[in-house]
């Protein structure tokens, strides 16, 4: 516990993580604005061949309707894509789920 306040409660893990000296992950509660945030650090060490950091998380909104925003257009995942269209490599400005009722969750890299 990093931060326990009235205000914003802060959690923070620091693990290990492959061709990383230290990952470390943040996460914030906010306060009557019913937010959560993550904050991801890596210590990258120097690797000399192909490698990538992959990040997931696992989302369970029943009903959700998935909306990417992405450069000049809005997309919906498997919608509005091609049949063999790469769904690897995403620049995801924002993402959201929406959910039959009035409440959204809202991604944002």
């Amino acid at each position: 516990m990093v931060d326990n306040g009235p205000l914003i409660a802060t959690v923070r893990v620091d693990s290990d993580a492959p061709g990383s000296k230290t990952l470390s992950r943040t996460i914030q509660v906010i306060d009557s604005l019913n937010q959560v945030r993550f904050e991801d650090t890596f210590d990258k060490l120097a690797v000399h061949q192909n490698e990538a950091v992959h990040l997931g998380f696992n989302f369970n909104v029943p009903g959700a309707q998935v909306r990417m925003d992405m450069p000049w257009s809005v997309v919906r995942p498997d919608i509005d894509q091609m049949i063999y269209a790469n769904k690897i490599s995403i620049r995801l400005i924002a993402g959201r789920m929406s959910p039959t009722g009035s409440s959204a969750l809202l991604w944002q890299t």
